[in-house]
């Protein structure tokens, strides 16, 4: 038989390029593939290591806690035998069971002993309704008993309010709401109850309280609950006392941790005091080595990190609230109140003296300037420096009164220079506001003496814009007749000897004077002057104006106290005298030279080394009354001298060093300060504001663009000078401020928008009115207020409707935290 090959239709095969194309597939697959197979082989690697660690763990807790009783967990926690904690959805919770170990491989079994509820939570301060606890099981008789223990193992039974109520399958206890309070250091609590030799087991935790507030004996007020509607039960109060006995006293409380486990309060106070209570341990002092200042104010800062200020610029940082460092502020003045700007990433905080600092990492601080400032080099006055006042308010005020005498009589120098039109301006206040005197000028720019607001006496001397001038008042006594004498230029009239009766401005020691605005005094509205003062004396005792002869054979008058001063300050400052050929005449009444004061300029004035002129000689022989370091009970001086200052232009003032007492320039006891800044908050958009004691609100959303509140808060409301900024917070959708007028004795919580539209929420009144601090409890939408005299404020849903809480004592209330 023939074969028949028939041929193939098609004679390819793969060539290389489709090779080529498959092997590029097949290394895209595999290059998918590796990672996968790679990262299952890490993730059961992982796995097995957590689980190695877990369980190694697990061992170590056996090992270590277990007894015959129960589990001692490494924190000290006591767990009674067949509890253990499960981690279920981020929280603990206590399940019955057991375990079953086998080498390195503990399992849990959990079981199901019957009982309704297994575990029970309160909070210290918990209400006597809250008090009340019921278990219910089956194995329950009547013949049923109850044991309580403490974490350490004490029988606290006798401890309950009355005895367990036991009746078929039901246990009720009331936990104790006297002194024996059970409390969350001796937590975890064990209720053992035994029927016929079955135990059934229940646990009670009892967590930190929700809310505290100190008190200025040192005790605490404590609440269950940040809830106003917890605070009272009818027309009682939910508050409980706890005598915590701090040596001092609470500025501020912040609190912290997202759990109850992890809960604590951090409290700072007087004498370098910071109070810790962390969960499941009694309050303690830190040990703050070298820190003796008083604790003002404390913030939160990061991940568990604080910011505390205080007296002194002092400035403390801390990672976790225990190990404290100091950073350098670059101030001595007091810092009262710290605030965080999110959209600059900057923390502000302010102080006593108008101080305010900024910083972007907590450890190096710069100062922020507002009036009054150093006058320009252009405006100086002959060539000597200034304090330049704007005429928004800003003031500068002594630490303490200058006039200390019993006579009350006193001498008043002032050189002084106005910018704007010095119509109704007040240039100095003294004394308190029962008994003042203000130098000042009326509508027609002449110098007044004022007593009171409607008890002024006119004088002639006037006032001249950007005129500078040595402007002068003397209280005497004329025969018996309490009068003041003005003075423009050295001269004076017979008709500025002003009869204006007596005042007693030296009878209050804590009644300072102040320079560039009146609020001191009752008003109603603020005198501020707009200009600058380069000089200020003020001498505790009427400076004498009589002339006396120089001795035979030679001729002429020595000048008085007054000449010396009126002179000294004409050559200074460049300032014609008006009665300048008269007081040219006399002569210098010197212990080694006595120069006719018309011979002198101000380089022989000074004397260079030998400093024979007042008050280059600090206590001139034959003029007592111009003693700058007095001994044997001659009254001290105040004398300000602008040119003292080592500001640079546009700087603020903060301190006006005080030249008179001992040292080359002074003593410094009784230095002129800015206006202090008691509070500072920030919005989500950087709008910063600022306030404190009498003195007009700051604000700004750029330190390069501070600006001042001076106008009427609203229609109903005066100036911010008129009260005192005490606290104030951003809740989130406005800024909550507290005011006090201690004047008025009159309270008010204002909420802050812009300049002459803020408005008034709550305002109170009384001797016991007066607001210390504000807290926001931003989860709850809680404000929290609280004052003298135990008074408890506050505004649910963050609305403006406050309504009076009930803190169940009248002691004074210092500040308040809610959790």
């Amino acid at each position: 038989m023939q074969k028949v090959v028939k041929p193939l239709k098609n004679y390819s095969g793969m060539t290389l390029v489709e090779i080529l194309v498959a092997l590029v597939i097949l290394g895209m697959l595999l290059i998918a593939v590796f990672p996968l197979v790679t990262q299952s082989l890490q993730v059961v690697n992982q796995s097995s290591t957590i689980a190695s660690q877990l369980f190694g763990v697990q061992e170590d807790i056996e090992i270590i806690a277990v007894t015959k009783d129960g589990a001692y967990l490494i924190d000290g926690t006591f767990v009674p035998k067949d509890f253990f904690p499960v981690l279920l959805d981020g929280d603990t919770t206590w399940v019955p069971g057991m375990t079953i170990k086998k080498s390195k491989l503990i399992r849990f079994l959990a079981s199901n002993l019957g009982s309704e509820y297994d575990l029970f939570e309160r909070y210290e301060g918990y209400t006597a309704e809250e008090a009340i606890i019921t278990i219910g099981d089956k194995s329950i008789t009547n013949t049923s008993t109850v044991k309580v223990t403490d974490k350490n193992n004490s029988d606290v039974t006798g401890n309950l309010d009355g005895f367990p109520v036991v009746s078929a399958e039901k246990v009720t206890i009331i936990l104790p709401t006297d002194s024996n309070r059970f409390t969350n250091p001796d937590s975890l609590y064990t209720i053992t109850i035994t029927t016929d030799g079955t135990v059934l087991t229940s646990l009670l935790m009892v967590h930190l309280p929700r809310a505290i507030i100190a008190d200025k004996n040192g005790d605490l007020l404590m609440a269950s609950s940040p809830n106003p509607d917890n605070w009272v039960s009818g027309s009682s109060s939910n508050w409980v006392k706890k005598e915590t006995n701090f040596a001092y006293r609470i500025n501020k409380i912040i609190s912290a941790g997202a759990s109850d486990r992890s809960a604590r309060f951090i409290a700072v106070g007087d004498s370098g005091s910071i109070y810790l209570w962390e969960n499941g341990k009694k309050w303690e002092r830190l040990t703050l080595t070298g820190i003796t200042a008083n604790l003002n104010n404390i913030m939160a800062v990061g991940a568990g990190g604080w910011l505390v200020v205080g007296d002194g610029g002092l400035i403390l940082h801390s990672a976790d609230g225990k190990s404290w460092v100091t950073r350098n502020s670059g101030t001595t003045s007091n810092l009262r109140a710290i605030t965080y700007n999110k959209k600059s990433s900057r923390y502000f905080c302010v102080g006593d003296d108008g101080i305010m600092l900024t910083s972007s990492n907590t450890e190096t601080w710069t100062r922020l300037h507002s009036n009054p400032l150093m006058v320009a080099a252009t405006d100086y006055i002959n060539n000597k420096k200034a304090v330049a006042f704007s005429g928004e308010g800003e003031y500068l005020k002594t630490r303490k009164n200058p006039v200390t005498n019993t006579d009350n009589k006193f001498t008043v120098f002032m050189v002084v220079k106005p910018t704007g039109d010095p119509v109704n301006t007040s240039l100095l206040t003294l004394g308190p506001p029962a008994s003042y005197f203000t130098l000042r000028t009326n509508e027609d720019k002449k110098l007044v003496v004022g007593t009171s607001p409607d008890n002024v006496f006119v004088g002639t001397p006037e006032l001249g814009t950007t005129e500078a001038a040595i402007i002068a008042c003397r209280y005497y006594d004329d025969s018996g007749i309490p009068r003041a004498s003005l003075y423009k230029n050295g001269s004076t009239t017979a008709t500025d000897n002003l009869d204006i009766g007596s005042i007693t401005p030296g009878d209050t020691a804590d009644a300072p004077a102040q320079l560039g605005s009146n609020p001191l005094t009752h008003y109603t509205e603020p005198l501020p002057f707009e200009g600058s003062i380069a000089e200020v004396f003020i001498f505790d005792r009427a400076l004498s104006i009589n002339t006396e002869p120089r001795p035979w054979p030679l001729s002429g008058q020595y000048a008085s106290e007054m000449d010396i001063v009126n002179k000294y300050l004409s050559l200074k400052y460049g300032i014609n005298l008006a009665n300048e050929a008269e007081i040219n005449a006399l002569y210098y009444n010197g212990a080694y030279s006595s120069p006719r004061l018309g011979t002198m300029d101000w380089t022989t004035w000074q004397d260079g080394m030998l400093k024979r002129y007042w008050p280059f000689t600090t206590n001139p022989t034959n003029y007592p009354g111009l003693h700058l370091d007095p001994a044997g009970g001659v009254p001290l001086p105040l004398w300000l001298d602008a040119n003292s200052l080592t500001f640079a232009d546009a700087n603020q003032v903060t301190v006006w060093r005080d030249r008179s007492g001992p040292g080359s320039n002074g003593s410094n006891s009784n230095p002129a300060v800015g206006a202090p800044l008691n509070a500072v908050a920030c919005d989500d958009d950087g709008l910063l504001y600022t306030g404190g004691d009498r003195r007009n609100l700051i604000y700004f959303d750029n330190p390069n663009n501070i600006k001042q509140d001076k106008e009427k808060l609203n229609a109903t409301m005066a100036k911010p000078v008129q009260y005192t900024t005490e606290d104030m917070l951003f809740t989130g959708n406005r800024f909550v401020a507290l005011l006090n007028d201690k004047h008025e004795t009159r309270s008010y919580i204002v909420n802050l928008k812009e300049p002459g539209k803020h408005t008034r929420e709550k305002a109170f009144s009384g001797s016991n009115c007066f607001l210390n601090d504000i807290f926001h409890y931003p989860y709850g939408k809680t404000l929290l207020v609280v004052g003298s005299g135990g008074k408890i404020y506050y505004a649910k849903d963050n609305s403006a409707d406050w309504e009076s809480g009930n803190s169940g004592t009248t002691t004074d209330l210092l500040a308040g935290c809610l959790r």
